[in-house]
């Protein structure tokens, strides 16, 4: 017969095709606030108009002095590298977006294009004396001018030393003086760029150049560079160069304060703000009530505000010589390593800004990091049944234990590490807690992994029979119970004796089964779930005896999160690297994207609460994210008759099984409303349950057909009745396929 593979190729389009997993469903952004900010702008006619950059891309306005942030919503799209707000044009901004120029001449509104570089765009100078000269500053391809925003010309005074441009100062006095830093010297030029002479000493890695208001002879610069790092000072118009003491580590940004010409202002990371008032010779900290250590870039505005670009926690500001206070509200960037839930409360591991908790689904957040010595927390867990009970991992400062929501934090003994990366608790004994660390990227490290028989209080050494220093996550099972611990170069390890002892369980996991990212356990059907590093997922029926490996589906193969449906067996969910959150409802065999509204890709941890069956992303800069999940509990019942097909389920999930026969049962799933990955069997003559999946069909309603997602297994032989019910799927309205 010709008809019947004919339609078996048609099946497995359906089974295959992308619409299986789109709809309407959205994911809705809960903060927290903050970012990596790696550019202020502040429009000189109208000092409460701020314009902030973040690293990861956006750009934000406030037109209040930085107490409300607004997306700009026509900004070119693209990771911003530089920001200025044009000093001698109202409502003019330029944004440097990649190699591209772009100009709004509207208050951010709208933008046009000026033109393209050699490299990215890093830096942006207006000329405070030649209103229309602008100096665009590239990572390796130079420096170029436009006096009339037309037409750009590269300046040769770089290219003989270097192409990597830092920064670039104007002598307001002469603006044919230029400063320019490369990645080797700082230059100075007499003819606007056109030839430059090299500084006797001048720093390397140089980050910012500023020239004295007072004392257009004296000029200084930052660097980053381990050698060089700190502030240095030339006084002979850069011929020579001196290094000033006082500061030790990165300097990324420097500033005046208008009026006050001996007082200078220094971004470090770590450090904050410090601050000198004798023209370099002294400083000293200047960071009251400024509660990130790590700040990139600075902004000063004529009405007396001070703005500062935080390295992660966004933007933070104060006025004259007041206490810093954060003002990023709107601005939802935040780095966060992992969450933790505990009935209504949601705790945040954050980069730069410790931990953050909410209890009203992101309203607002908290900063609870009272007792903790840092604020960069790899990794937070919840007790399973005190919600005010969590743990916080610290870089460098081990773990830390809080008993009244997060409010004070008491560190704990015996678990001192580098890096912590997860913490475990037991479901069913919490007494039972454990903790892992990534130590370093050599593979024979010392494995680092402790436990605790005193919730959490000691820490115990617990690495017999773990082979890998890199432990990327710890696992608790309940059916049957077990422990296991992820590594990044070892593969998965078991415990079956509360971490006394593990065996290595990585039988079958594929080419990428030693570099494992993260784990999790449907608990419905006891499959375990391993993400793998740059392998996609592996599938265990068999409590990790043997696994099966499978990426259909996948953009993205590092896998840094896995979880499963609370409610539902076989549905399972991957957090990637760069490609967001993919999902399957056949327990593993392919996935779908499932991203609209997730604006970061770079997911760290997926959650979901099994009271309410929302899931919980966190990522790697747009904070959190939940998406509903309750929809995806039940399918629809499926329809009678000779021909049939199964009925549309709750939610608006088809349910595509029990076509053909005198009677069938449908029901599959399809959590997004359209066709979703249903089931195509149960087209015999008797009739039958619908598949959960195209590749178990056969096993349905008698004699049907299986289809894997790949198009190359087929199995049962086609009959005429199946045939006609194949036909009858057709009879669908259309809108049952739609997104």
């Amino acid at each position: 017969m010709r008809l019947a593979p004919a339609l078996a190729c048609f099946t497995l389009i359906i089974a295959s095709s992308s619409t299986l997993f789109a709809g309407d469903k959205t994911w809705t952004h809960m903060g927290p606030s903050g970012g990596s900010i790696v550019g202020v702008a502040i429009d000189s006619s109208s000092p409460t108009t701020w314009y902030a950059a973040v690293d990861r891309g956006g750009l934000y306005k406030s037109t209040s002095n930085g107490d409300a942030w607004s997306a700009v919503a026509g900004a070119p799209p693209g990771k911003i590298g530089a920001v200025l707000a044009d000093p001698a044009a109202a409502d003019t901004l330029y944004v440097g977006v990649g190699n591209a120029l772009h100009v709004s001449h509207d208050g951010a509104h709208t933008f046009e294009a000026l033109g393209t570089f050699g490299d990215t765009v890093t830096g942006l100078v207006r000329d405070p004396s030649f209103k229309t000269r602008l100096y665009v500053l590239t990572a390796n391809a130079g420096a170029y001018r436009t006096d009339d925003d037309l037409v750009f010309s590269s300046l040769p005074a770089l290219l003989p030393f270097d192409p990597f441009v830092g920064d670039l100062a104007i002598d307001e006095t002469n603006s044919n003086r230029l400063y320019m830093s490369t990645g080797f010297s700082i230059l100075r030029s007499d003819d606007a760029g056109l030839t430059g002479v090299e500084g006797v000493d001048s720093p390397r890695g140089v980050t910012a150049i500023v020239i004295d208001p007072s004392d257009h002879s004296r000029v200084y610069a930052s660097s980053t560079e381990s050698s060089y790092e700190g502030v240095h000072v030339s006084v002979d118009e850069g011929i020579t160069w001196t290094h000033l003491p006082g500061i030790t580590a990165p300097v990324f940004d420097l500033a005046y304060v208008p009026g006050s010409p001996d007082t200078l202002y220094a971004a470090l990371d770590p450090g904050g703000v410090w601050k000198s008032t004798d023209k370099g010779a002294t400083w000293s900290s200047s960071n009251d009530g400024l509660p990130e250590p790590s700040v990139w870039t600075l902004a000063v505005a004529s009405n007396g505000w001070f703005a500062a670009g935080g390295a992660h926690g966004g933007v933070f500001k104060r006025s004259g010589s007041g206490s810093w206070q954060t003002s990023s509200e709107g601005i939802d960037h935040s780095f966060v390593n992992g969450l933790a839930l505990s009935g209504s409360r949601v705790y945040a591991a954050t980069l730069g800004r410790g931990v953050l908790v909410t209890a009203d689904q992101g309203k607002t957040w908290i900063a609870e990091n009272q007792g903790l010595p840092g604020v960069n927390v790899g990794a937070v867990a919840s007790h399973p049944s005190d919600p005010l009970v969590a743990y916080a991992g610290l870089a460098g400062a081990g773990v830390f234990i809080s008993s009244d929501g997060g409010d004070h934090w008491t560190a704990t003994t015996g678990a001192e590490t580098a890096d912590v990366r997860t913490i475990a608790v037991d479901p069913v004994e919490p007494a039972r807690v454990y903790v892992g660390a990534f130590g370093g990227w050599i593979s024979s490290a010392p494995p680092w992994f402790w436990r605790s028989e005193d919730g959490g209080h000691s820490w115990i050494p617990s690495t017999n029979g773990i082979t890998d220093g890199r432990v990327t996550r710890a696992y608790v099972t309940e059916q049957p119970r077990a422990l296991y611990v992820a590594t990044d170069g070892g593969g998965l390890f078991k415990s079956v004796d509360n971490g006394l002892t593990f065996a290595s369980v990585n039988e079958g996991a594929g080419e990428y089964g030693k570099f494992v990212l993260s784990i999790a356990q449907d608990r419905l059907n006891g499959a375990l779930y391993e993400g793998q590093h740059g392998g996609g997922v592996a599938v265990s029926m068999d409590n990790a005896a043997s696994w099966t490996f499978s990426d259909v589906g996948l953009t993205d193969f590092w896998i840094f999160a896995v979880a499963t449906h609370a409610k539902v067996a076989g549905i399972v969910y991957a957090g990637t690297f760069d490609a967001g959150v993919s999902r399957s409802v056949n327990g593993a065999k392919h996935f779908g994207p499932l991203n609209k509204g997730l604006s970061d890709r770079k997911v760290t941890g997926l959650e979901m609460d099994p009271a309410t069956l929302v899931l919980y992303a966190s990522t790697e800069g747009d904070g959190i994210a939940w998406l509903n999940e309750a929809d995806a509990v039940s399918g629809g019942t499926g329809g009678g008759g000779t021909g049939g097909t199964g009925g549309i389920g709750t939610g608006g999930s088809a349910g595509l099984g029990g076509a053909g026969g005198t009677s069938g049962a449908g029901g599959s799933l399809a959590p997004e409303g359209g066709l979703g990955d249903s089931g195509l069997g149960g087209s015999g003559i008797a009739g039958g349950a619908g598949a959960a999946n195209a590749t178990d069909a056969a096993e349905a309603g008698g004699q049907g057909c299986s289809c894997s997602s790949a198009g190359t297994r087929h199995a049962g032989a086609w009959t005429l009745w199946g045939a006609l019910a194949l036909l009858g799927l057709l009879r669908m309205r259309r809108d049952t396929w739609a997104a």
